[in-house]
C-alpha cells in the first residue's frame, strides 16, 4: 500500500492548445540537445574549463560566450539505458518522491507531479510530458542558507538517431528540464524556500558493454543571494545524481516487488526500527522468506502515516537480487501523430559527437568476435561517504504558506492567463536556434 497522492497545489486542467504547445516545446528542447552535443564535441577545448569529476562523470564551466551553456556534464556511468530510464521515469507524484529520495538522498527535500500530460505505454516506453515541481538543499550551502524549489516543464523518453558514421538507426534517452512560471505552484519563501530557474538537458546513448555515455548541458539561476562557497552550481544534485543509476535502479524495482507482495508500503508509526534479531538466527529474504546464512542488503522505500516515505535496507538473496525486469523493445515505436502535430524533424548524432562512440556502436557480432576491442575510457571515482541507510522523508507543510490564503489566489482563468505568452516565448527560442 502507497500513500494518497494529493495535490497541496491549486492546480486546473490544461487545454488541449497549452497542451500542444507543450509538446511542440519538448521537440524543440531535444534537437537544442542534439545540437549541443555536436557544438561541444566539436569544439571541446575552446568552451570549456574542467572543474570537477563524481562518480564517472566530469563537469565543466563555460569559458567563452559562445558555449551552449553554462555548464557541461559528460562521462560514463554503470547501468545500461534501461536502468538510467527507470531512475528519471516519474509519472505521478509517488514514483516521483520515490525516485528523487533515492537518486538524492542527502539533499531532497519533497516534490510533485503537477500535470502528467503523456505518459508511457507499450509503445512508447518511459514517454512523459509534464509539469513537476520540487525542492532540495543546496549544494554546498550553510545550514542557514535557504533552500531552493523548481517549478518545470519535463520530456523524458527514448527517440531514434542516424549515426552518420555508421549509418545504423540507434536508439538515445532524453530528459528534459525547463523552468516555468505556473501561478498555480505559489512560491514558498515562508518556509524558507526560494524558486530557483533551470534548463537541464540530459542525453543518454547505451554502449555495447553495458553502460551508458551521458551528455548534459544545463543553465541555472539560483534567483538568490548566496555565499561565494555556495555559488558552484557544479555539485547540483539534478546534475550528478545519475551517476548512481545502476544502484537506484535496482532499488526501484526491489521497492515495486515488495510493494506489489504486501512486504514493503505498510504505513507505520513514527518508531520504525526494526525488532532486534538473534545473533544465531540467519537473515531472511524479504521477497522469498527463505533463510541463508549469506544475503545483501540493498535500500527499498517504505510508507510512514500520511505521505511520508522511509529509505531502509533489507536483506535479499542472490535470486531474487538477480531477477530483472526486461527491457524495453529494442525498436522504438514512432509518434506519427505527436510528429505531425510538432512539425518534428529527423534526428542525426554527428559524426565527432562522443554520443556516436562508432568504435563502441559496432555491431554486437562484429564486437564479440574480435579480441582487440578497444577498451573503456572509464573516469576516477570519488570516494563519497555511504548515504545513511535509514532515512526519513516527510512532505512539506504548506498550512502557513500565504499560497493558501483565498484573498492571494486568483481564479482558474487568471492562473492559466500565464500561460501563454510563456509558452509564445519558449517555443520562439527554440524556432530561433
Amino acid at each position: 500500500m502507497r500513500p494518497e497522492s494529493s495535490s497541496r497545489f491549486l492546480l486546473s486542467p490544461l487545454s488541449s492548445t497549452q497542451r500542444t504547445q507543450f509538446r511542440h516545446l519538448a521537440t524543440g528542447l531535444l534537437n537544442q540537445a542534439l545540437e549541443e552535443c555536436d557544438i561541444t564535441t566539436h569544439e571541446m577545448d575552446a568552451h570549456w574549463k574542467h572543474t570537477r569529476t563524481h562518480q564517472g562523470l566530469k563537469v565543466y564551466k563555460a569559458k567563452s560566450p559562445q558555449a551552449p551553456s553554462d555548464l557541461m556534464v559528460t562521462g560514463i556511468v554503470n547501468g545500461n539505458l534501461h536502468d538510467v530510464m527507470t531512475c528519471l521515469y516519474a509519472d505521478d507524484s509517488y514514483n516521483f518522491r520515490v525516485n528523487s529520495a533515492l537518486l538524492m538522498p542527502k539533499d531532497f527535500l519533497d516534490c510533485e507531479v503537477l500535470h502528467a500530460m503523456d505518459s508511457a505505454d507499450d509503445d512508447h516506453p518511459f514517454r512523459f510530458h509534464g509539469l513537476k515541481w520540487c525542492a532540495t538543499k543546496w549544494p554546498g550551502a550553510s545550514a542557514l542558507a535557504k533552500n531552493r524549489d523548481l517549478c518545470y516543464f519535463e520530456s523524458t523518453g527514448l527517440a531514434h538517431a542516424t549515426d552518420n558514421v555508421t549509418g545504423a538507426l540507434t536508439t538515445f534517452g532524453y530528459s528534459i528540464l525547463e523552468s516555468f512560471d505556473l501561478a498555480q505552484c505559489g512560491h514558498l519563501e515562508d518556509l524558507s524556500i526560494v524558486r530557483a530557474k533551470i534548463s537541464i538537458r540530459h542525453i543518454f546513448r547505451e554502449l555495447p558493454i553495458g553502460c551508458t555515455l551521458v551528455m548534459t548541458h544545463a543553465t541555472v539561476d539560483p534567483c538568490g543571494s548566496l555565499s561565494s562557497w555556495a555559488s558552484d552550481f557544479s555539485a547540483l544534485p539534478q546534475l550528478l545524481a545519475i551517476s548512481s543509476a545502476a544502484e537506484v535502479a535496482e532499488s526501484i524495482r526491489l521497492t515495486k516487488v515488495l510493494t506489489s507482495s504486501g512486504d514493503v508500503g505498510s504505513p507505520t508509526t513514527g518508531n520504525a526500527w526494526p525488532k532486534p534479531l538473534s545473533f544465531l538466527a540467519h537473515a531472511v529474504c524479504c521477497i522469498c522468506q527463505s533463510e541463508h546464512p549469506k544475503m545483501e542488503k540493498r535500500r527499498v522505500m517504505d510508507t510512514i502515516v500520511g505521505s511520508g516515505i522511509h529509505v531502509c535496507k533489507r536483506h535479499f538473496c542472490a535470486g531474487c537480487l538477480l531477477g530483472r525486469p526486461l527491457n524495453p523493445p529494442p525498436c522504438v515505436a514512432n509518434d506519427h501523430s505527436f510528429a505531425a502535430i510538432v512539425g518534428m524533424r529527423p534526428l542525426a548524432l554527428s559524426t565527432l559527437s562522443s554520443l556516436a562512440l562508432s568504435e563502441y556502436s559496432a555491431d554486437e557480432n562484429q564486437t564479440h568476435a574480435t579480441d582487440k576491442r578497444k577498451s573503456l575510457p572509464l573516469l576516477d571515482l570519488d570516494s563519497d561517504d555511504e548515504e545513511e541507510s535509514y532515512a526519513v522523508y516527510i512532505s512539506l507543510d504548506f498550512n502557513s504558506s500565504p499560497f493558501d490564503d483565498p484573498m492571494k489566489t486568483s481564479s482558474t482563468a487568471m492562473l492559466n492567463d500565464g500561460l501563454g505568452p510563456q509558452l509564445a516565448q519558449l517555443t520562439a527560442r527554440m524556432d530561433d536556434t
